[in-house]
């Protein structure tokens, strides 16, 4: 039979002898493996010995039981404490309680009620132990933390973190049907806040957290009838991410109306803008990562194209396949103007800057670095002219 071990603590030497002498250990399913006079000497002989239980009293030198118990339960959480007190103090015992200490007994220790708590401990750690060897119920904890193990796989999987031989296997162990598909496409779902709202969606607005969840069981609904599909939340720069697999009964036009029609149901519905960048396709999912960076990039045109919509990826690059500079000419004519004027020159070369801007259809990118280009020349000339910034640019400055 395997025996459960203890250790006895107990600043009088005489006391712990009498109680390792007086208890039949054995037939309680116990063995006394180690004893100490304090609480220092016991957490020293705890770390070593590992026991299951700790009979301690509360009154000792250098470290008493009530200290000993909270060391105990913070650095060994499974580990019983017993404590026997020569006080029947029920602060002691409040104490004790708080500390989630197994059993509290009175001194002189009585065998029988001694031998009884030890029992009664025997049992509880039996059932812990059959608790943890459970298998149904390990199943059990490992199907309820299967969508935070697949949510993670999915990340890993589009950022290109796991081996090309790993994903299908995987796929199949976490039982996600996207497998044997013709090709696969990454759509980004980016869902934006929205100040437009009606009585009928104001309680929904009122927790913002809901949003995204009633815009999963939109996506989930919609896509459901039309191809096999995985949806999760990335944990990098798009929001929701739809891994959807194409059969052969399946064409890339079709996927683009049915995320068109979820993007007119979320605002009907739910009177939120939802953009869905949509990647290339990839006959592989080892290439899977290359098509979700795509739907990322084609989310990053809607600066261009406007919010609310499907943006397709193929259909953006044709079009800002050219470029977006403010370059040597565009700031040679910015310079001559402010420095020269007259006004209107001034202006027209504003609106011919700004209409470049507005014009090309580019992406945000490419936006920003022409709009980093002017502000750079703006203030070259501030610095090279000694410029009034707060008169070039109107009121104080904070």
């Amino acid at each position: 039979m395997n025996l459960y071990s203890i250790i006895l603590v107990d600043d009088e030497e005489e006391v712990r002898k009498s109680i390792i002498k007086q208890i039949d250990w054995e037939s309680a399913g116990f063995q006394v493996v180690g004893d100490a006079e304090n609480g220092e000497d016991a957490l020293e002989k705890i770390e070593v010995l590992e026991p299951d239980v700790v009979l301690t009293d509360i009154r000792m030198p250098y470290m008493d039981g009530l200290t000993l118990a909270e060391k105990i339960r913070q650095r060994y959480p499974s580990t019983k404490v017993v404590i026997f007190s020569g006080y029947d103090d029920f602060e002691y015992a409040q104490k004790a309680i708080k500390l989630n200490v197994t059993e509290y007994i009175l001194k002189p220790v009585n065998v029988e009620e001694l031998t009884s708590i030890l029992k009664r401990i025997k049992s509880n750690l039996d059932e812990e132990i059959e608790e943890k060897r459970n298998v149904s119920r390990l199943r059990e904890n490992y199907r309820k933390s299967l969508p935070i193990i697949r949510e993670q796989f999915f990340n890993d999987m589009v950022h290109r973190r796991l081996a090309d031989d790993l994903i299908e296997s995987k796929l199949r162990e976490y039982d996600i049907p996207i497998t044997g598909a013709r090709k696969w496409i990454i759509a980004a779902i980016d869902v934006e806040k929205s100040d437009d709202r009606s009585k009928k969606t104001l309680s929904l607005h009122e927790e913002e957290e809901l949003i995204p969840i009633s815009v999963m069981q939109i996506v989930r609904e919609k896509l459901k009838s039309y191809c096999r599909f995985s949806l999760f939340q990335s944990t990098a720069e798009a929001g929701m991410v739809v891994i959807a697999a194409l059969d052969d009964d399946n064409t890339t036009t079709g996927l683009i109306d049915v995320l068109g029609d979820i993007c007119k149901e979320t605002k009907r519905i739910l009177e939120v803008p939802v953009t869905i960048g949509i990647g290339h396709s990839v006959t592989g999912l080892s290439k899977i990562a290359g098509s979700y960076q795509s739907a990322v990039e084609a989310l990053g045109y809607k600066a261009v194209v406007g919010s609310g919509i499907t943006i397709y990826i193929n259909d953006m690059e044709p079009v800002g396949s050219g470029k977006l500079e403010f370059d040597n000419s565009d700031e040679s004519d910015f310079i001559s103007a402010v420095k020269f004027g007259p006004d209107e020159k001034i202006e027209a070369v504003m609106v011919r800057i700004s209409g470049k801007l507005e014009s090309a259809r580019v992406h945000y990118r490419q936006q920003q670095v022409y709009v980093f280009g002017v502000l750079n020349t703006v203030i070259q000339m501030i610095q090279q002219y000694d410029l009034n910034l707060e008169e070039i640019l109107g009121g104080e400055l904070e």
